[in-house]
């Protein structure tokens, strides 16, 4: 099951040691044993910060999962460390953190439908983790998916993710714009924004809509620079943004990326570019209908890809 939302935190651990016995070859146990020992020493400070971060208790915060999402070996990035020997190992683990009252509900959601609960994954996660050659050490990203109720960031350095943010502002929040400017019911707002996206509008009609966009999208954007601020373990941030998700598909949301003043804002080298992300960049990914080619469908194909990292 996928999680999001802005009450859903996910921050980078790294954990750096020298192997006792460094001809060994590293195992699952030892793995696990790393995963461990980052629990007992560092999720104490981590979950107190993000409780007071988000205004909940600590104790009304669970952990959702970890993972060891990169890997360095005397220096050097290896993409899974089975089977590897060495003595000074870094591995930077990822964990997630969400309300215990978010994850009690999605269970009983599942449990409701008959259905068991494998895992629950923070959705921009699952995509950083689908999208091809996204852990090779050359790969740097924003990846925004742009949702009904939140926008989601997750943002991807050498290989590996630092962190995800989320903040409620997503395509609802343009429909109900749309509602309000055109004086329509909201499911006649959200059709004609689906319609504009499609190019599908008279000319009147897509002057009104592109009217009414423009009094919220710099605020959207404002979201996703305030996500990117609190990301602040880079040095410099990635150069290459990725869009998916319903609210992706209005031409103002890539516009105002491409024409916000990011160089004078955050620390880019460059500036950055906007690209979609389609479903034909994802691994593991076998579309056989041909149907599946619209970014909306990034998010659930990245989830169900998942259960590879399960078994």
């Amino acid at each position: 099951m996928g999680i999001a939302g802005e009450l859903v935190q996910g921050i980078t651990i790294m954990a750096d040691y020298t192997r006792e016995d460094p001809d060994s070859k590293i195992d699952e146990t030892e793995m696990a044993e790393v995963i461990a020992h980052v629990k007992q020493q560092a999720f104490a400070d981590a979950a107190t910060d993000i409780a007071e971060d988000i205004g909940i208790p600590v104790a009304a915060l669970q952990e959702l999962n970890s993972k060891i999402n990169a890997t360095y070996i005397d220096g050097v990035k290896v993409d899974n460390p089975l089977g590897f020997t060495g003595s000074e190992v870094t591995y930077r683990v990822f964990s997630t953190f969400a309300p215990s009252l978010h994850v009690n509900s999605l269970k009983e959601i599942a449990a409701s439908l008959g259905l068991e609960v494998l895992s629950i994954e923070v959705q921009p996660y699952a995509i950083a983790r689908a999208i091809k050659g996204a852990r090779s050490k050359e790969f740097s990203a924003v990846i925004i998916d742009v949702g009904g109720g939140t926008t989601d960031v997750a943002v991807v350095d050498q290989g590996g993710i630092v962190g995800t943010k989320m903040f409620a502002f997503g395509g609802r929040v343009f429909s109900r714009r749309i509602q309000k400017d055109l004086d329509l019911e909201l499911h006649d707002a959200e059709q004609m924004k689906i319609e504009y996206a499609d190019g599908k509008l008279t000319k009147d009609k897509e002057i009104q809509i592109r009217k009414a966009l423009k009094k919220d999208i710099n605020i959207w954007a404002e979201g996703v620079e305030l996500s990117l601020e609190e990301l602040d373990d880079l040095d410099k941030y990635p150069t290459q943004f990725y869009l998916c998700g319903g609210g992706s598909a209005l031409p103002e949301v890539r516009q105002v990326l491409l024409e916000h003043p990011w160089l004078q804002v955050l620390p880019f080298r460059k500036y950055p570019k906007t690209s979609m992300l389609f479903p034909n960049q994802l691994v593991d990914i076998e579309d056989q209908t041909g149907r599946i080619i619209d970014p909306s469908d990034v998010t659930p194909l990245a989830l169900a890809r998942m259960i590879l990292e399960l078994v």
